[in-house]
């Protein structure tokens, strides 16, 4: 906030600068050169101390320029990013290594990434699970993004790798890890699969599988292009959103994106 009151100021100073240069340009065509030297300083003084005191007997000025600054900045933040998720359509909506929870033929795509150990992921979990039954018609794209440790990449490897050999199990799964309160450590891991019924040695054989590196790889590239540092985050519509929503945010994001439409 300091640094953006400094700069609203600066700019302010710098137009009433200018506008004192003009003034001794005009100036100076009358004067001689000591004579013109010696106004420019008193000028420019003169000039500073009205400044000063046009600020602060007028603070708002500094206020109606931060607001502008800080909708100008906004502005080019979301301008930046629809730019991005338009260049990077195919790899966020239909990355064939990716899950996805509902209808494959949805008119609106949510792409979430996520990490099994994040709190907050866990946290906003169930309304997600809310959202999907309240509207059939969206669709959830599930991209692995495990950046808490090397426990995280696990569950992801593993999660991926039952994806693989079964694509039906990974729901299950992956509702089972998100809804998991404790530590989800490789022992919890593979004790959820069992009571599931999954082959657990099969699914491990799997977690080096090149196809799953792959595909974590360009998760983490695809993060990196879109600026997401942690998780969760979506990508609804022409907008990324970082951390947990409320379920009303969730839907009136959607209904922006029926609009814009841009992974029709």
């Amino acid at each position: 906030m300091i640094s953006l009151i400094r700069y609203c100021a600066a700019v302010i100073f710098k137009a009433l600068l200018m506008v004192t240069f003009m003034y001794s340009v005009l100036l100076a065509e009358t004067m001689k050169d000591s004579e013109w030297h010696l106004s420019q300083n008193a000028d420019a003084r003169k000039i500073e101390l009205i400044i000063e005191e046009y600020l602060l007997e007028n603070p708002e000025i500094i206020e109606k320029a931060l607001q502008k600054l800080q909708t100008k900045r906004k502005l080019e933040k979301e301008n930046r990013e629809r730019k991005l998720i338009s260049a990077s359509k195919y790899d966020l909506y239909y990355h064939p290594g990716s899950p996805f929870i509902g209808r494959i033929d949805a008119r609106t795509t949510i792409v979430e990434f996520f990490d099994y150990r994040c709190a907050y992921c866990k946290k906003v979990y169930p309304t997600i699970d809310s959202l999907l039954k309240q509207d059939s018609n969206i669709r959830i794209v599930l991209k692995e993004f495990p950046i808490l440790g090397p426990e995280s990449e696990y569950a992801s490897r593993f999660a991926l790798s039952a994806y693989k050999i079964n694509p039906s199990t990974y729901n299950a799964l992956h509702n089972s890890f998100m809804r998991f309160t404790t530590s989800l450590d490789r022992t919890a891991i593979n004790k959820i699969a069992l009571g599931l019924g999954l082959d657990v040695e099969r699914i491990v054989e799997g977690i080096n599988d090149p196809d799953i590196a792959a595909t974590l790889k360009d998760n983490y590239q695809l993060a990196q292009t879109l600026g997401i540092r942690g998780t969760p985050a979506f990508v609804i519509g022409q907008k990324l959103i970082p951390g947990a929503i409320s379920l009303k945010q969730f839907k009136e994001l959607v209904e922006e994106a029926k609009k814009s439409c841009v992974d029709c």
